[in-house]
């Protein structure tokens, strides 16, 4: 029987890793790099206690595991697996770091099986070494870099930059057939959320739901003001910022709606997704109330700006499947965190 015990350092906070190594839903691949979304399966779940089977597909390992947990202490343990007996553990413990952070022990009792049993990896995708083994332990909960984010960024500031670039000086009806463009893109915008409500479920869905209502509500407020603004109802220009903004608001409620009767085990990701819709909103009405009347007397004639909104439609999805989305939250972190703070109220008591 294999019995090894290290601690591994992490500059994230205790709550941080503690819910990391609690997260059960589709972030978990995300959080632990080490394992594959494609092995993962949810097989029962309890309020303190879950069956899961997970692995790596690339080195063939896999396992179901039966995790018990009370903060600060989770425990899991073999009930079938490819490369370890049955009945093996491993015990984590997270505590506060000598210098903040936080510092994960993991004591491991199992017995390895096959050729991949000596590079058995933990549940939670930190790697164990033996003496004289060739394996190394990596850092703990460090999330995957994902270019999506990066491409909706560029996305963003083409968009930004698409009618000075293109239409430097404009002249009287340049380019005209972009104001007829103006009702498809809304459309595509309004369909392409009714699909993303239907698609994304649980954790995910939470955040993305009440994010993308958010932003589409805070647009259509944005269009009310940019009317009342600057906007002229004799002229047919300004058109969009009258019909818009009802359909807008009406597509952006029923996310909110769905978001919160679908998710309400989900409060820290609906208070996400509103800090993201809203932080994007308030983005979209900068840019928006900045341009002016100019954006829709003159080419490209608003469409830049629904264009833009399309943009961080997409840029809220891509947020709210994105390990580093926490980070975002780090003004809301106690309120995220609130509901699962099992560790402060029992140092309470």
């Amino acid at each position: 029987m294999a019995k090894v015990s290290y601690a591994v350092e992490t500059r994230l906070a205790p709550q941080v890793v503690w819910e990391a190594l609690t997260e059960f839903g589709p972030r978990r691949a995300d959080l632990w790099p080490d394992l594959s979304a494609s092995s993962f399966r949810v097989l029962e779940r309890g309020g303190s206690w879950a069956r899961v089977r997970e692995g790596t597909a690339s080195l063939g390992i896999w396992s179901v595991e039966r995790y018990e947990w009370e903060y600060p202490v989770i425990t899991a343990t073999v009930e079938e697996a490819s490369a370890a007996q049955p009945g093996g553990t491993w015990r984590m413990e997270v505590s506060p770091g000598p210098t903040g952070g936080s510092v994960l022990t993991v004591k491991m009792d199992r017995k390895a099986k096959g050729f991949a049993g000596p590079c058995s990896r933990s549940p939670t995708g930190v790697f164990w070494r033996r003496e004289h083994g060739a394996c190394s332990r990596t850092s703990v909960g460090r999330p995957r870099r994902r270019p999506e984010s990066l491409v909706v960024l560029l996305a963003m500031l083409a968009v930004i930059a698409f009618p000075f670039v293109v239409f430097p000086h404009p002249r009287t009806n340049d380019a005209s057939w972009l104001a007829d463009a103006q009702w498809p893109l809304v459309l595509v915008e309004i369909a392409g959320a009714v699909v993303v409500y239907a698609v994304f479920r649980g954790e995910r869905g939470a955040v993305i739901r009440m994010g993308l209502g958010v932003l589409l509500v805070g647009s259509a407020l944005t269009l009310v003001v940019s009317l009342l603004v600057f906007g002229n109802l004799s002229n047919d220009r300004f058109a969009p910022l009258v019909f818009f903004p009802p359909v807008l608001a009406i597509t952006g409620i029923a996310g909110i709606v769905v978001a919160v009767a679908a998710g309400v085990r989900h409060r820290r990701e609906l208070i996400l997704g509103a800090y993201i819709g809203l932080v994007l909103a308030l983005g979209f009405a900068a840019w928006t109330l900045t341009r002016g009347a100019r954006a829709w007397l003159q080419a490209p004639y608003g469409f830049d700006v629904l264009l833009l909104l399309l943009v961080l439609g997409v840029g809220v999805v891509v947020l709210g499947t994105s390990p580093n989305v926490w980070a975002l939250a780090a003004p809301l972190g106690r309120l995220i965190a609130g509901p699962r703070r099992t560790g402060d109220r029992r140092r309470s008591k």
